[in-house]
């Protein structure tokens, strides 16, 4: 059972859920089929879903028509990241001529869309809190999801006296989109964003949302600022092998419990935390799929709580 979409991009979050469902229990024709059908729904995000689409058809056998879809991609003026092409389910691709052709023509224009971002600044939304604020949350976009609607799920915790800075990347994906795909651009946006909290001059955490999150958590452990008070994470957390424990501040994670993306993901981290010694806490959330609780206003006040008193 999936929450009901309430918010813009819950319609393509739920989707998400549905095809990591398909994918995680080895369903993949029934994964394709899902990609496929979004593509229709969400022409946006071709690049993303040709992404899923073509990792898909390696799973099934075809590898054919993967090539025939990184075309598409590059023909409709989009590309790939650079770790999406060497996603390892599209490794038996890289023996084709093409691929090496339009591999050239997509890391083009994402070293074209990096210089735009260095030339460039984040966008930031500060929500100032009701009364004294406790504490201050920076929080980092889901990926393409962006600040404005990031800045809307976070308003209501403002009631309860926590001021809000919303970190929108400069960084555009292969769809225009904002994205945190840039490690070092990531750090210098969210940096910015932890600028402006000094005028608060209360306590700092960090925070953020699926890709996001992974950010949140990284750059947090990673020492971004020495007095952070902690960082959350919701349905979201690094990739094993991206982060490094330089700094222990306590996190707690938000896992969703229809979230088949990245609940995996998310418990791997907390047990290789754990392992270090680092105070990091799962709130498990049933029937929630990959995308924020619809009572946040309430719910993120209360998680604060846990290390603010």
């Amino acid at each position: 059972m999936l929450t009901p979409p309430s918010r813009p991009s819950d319609p393509y979050l739920a989707s998400w859920t549905v095809l990591a469902r398909h994918f995680v229990a080895g369903r993949f024709e029934e994964a394709l089929a899902v990609a496929r059908e979004m593509l229709v729904h969400f022409p946006d995000r071709l690049a993303a879903l040709s992404h899923a689409e073509a990792c898909l058809l390696m799973a099934t056998g075809h590898l054919d028509e993967a090539v025939g879809v990184m075309q598409r991609v590059v023909d409709n003026g989009r590309w790939w990241s650079t770790r999406q092409l060497f996603d390892p389910d599209l490794r038996p691709l890289q023996r084709y001529p093409a691929y090496g052709e339009l591999a050239a023509v997509m890391q083009n224009a994402e070293t074209e869309a990096r210089a735009s971002a260095v030339a460039g600044a984040a966008d930031l939304r500060s929500l100032p809190p009701v009364g004294t604020p406790s504490c201050c949350v920076v929080v980092a976009h889901m990926a393409a999801v962006g600040g404005r609607e990031t800045a809307e799920i976070w308003q209501p915790v403002t009631k309860a006296g926590i001021a809000v800075v919303v970190v929108e990347s400069a960084m555009r994906n292969g769809d225009g989109q904002p994205s945190w795909d840039d490690p070092e651009l990531a750090e210098r946006d969210v940096r910015s964003g932890l600028d402006q909290t000094l005028v608060f001059g209360a306590p700092v955490v960090l925070a953020g949302g699926s890709q996001g999150a992974g950010v949140a958590a990284r750059l947090a452990l990673g020492g971004v600022a020495a007095d952070l008070a902690g960082f959350i994470c919701v349905v979201g957390a690094p990739w094993p092998g991206s982060w490094t424990a330089r700094n222990a501040v306590p996190g707690l994670l938000v896992v969703g419990g229809a979230d088949d993306l990245t609940s995996g993901t998310q418990r791997k981290f907390a047990r290789e935390a754990g392992e270090l010694g680092l105070e990091v806490d799962l709130v498990e959330i049933a029937h929630l799929d990959h995308r924020y609780p619809d009572d946040w206003g309430t719910l993120a006040p209360e998680l604060l709580a846990r290390w603010l008193g």
